[in-house]
């Protein structure tokens, strides 16, 4: 989680975005949806060198997006629940938190609604 393997372009940033998406089971329409949207609002070429200041501008930018097509309904509530989890954790962990303080966080913050399912496969994923 959080580790970019792009080719180096702004369309290998999306493409790496929209994979982690899907790893973290988020639902395929609300992740193309979400890659669509960051292509047309940030309005770099997609051949374009990827900057660090792009690679955060496009990561920010399209969690947002993930989250709003939540909030819409796009994705089932088991996906609902994985994506507000993987944003959280994605956040913690690029503050520099462990896994383990980052799995902590999510428990203490977010314990009480996630589904106890989900709440495990991170404490599996991030606590080994």
């Amino acid at each position: 989680m959080g580790k970019h393997r792009s080719t180096g372009t702004f369309s290998g940033v999306l493409d790496d975005l929209f994979g982690s998406a899907l790893a973290n089971d988020v639902a395929q329409l609300a992740a193309q949806r979400a890659r669509a949207a960051t292509a047309r609002a940030l309005g770099f070429g997609m051949d374009e060198s990827a900057t660090m200041a792009i690679r955060r501008r496009a990561h920010a930018y399209f969690w947002a997006c993930l989250r709003r097509e939540t909030v819409r309904g796009c994705a089932g509530p088991l996906a609902t629940a994985r994506l507000v989890a993987s944003a959280v954790v994605e956040d913690l962990l690029e503050t520099g938190r462990d896994n383990v303080a980052a799995f902590q966080a999510l428990e203490r913050g977010w314990g009480e609604r996630l589904p106890a399912d989900v709440l495990d496969e991170y404490r599996q994923r991030l606590c080994g």
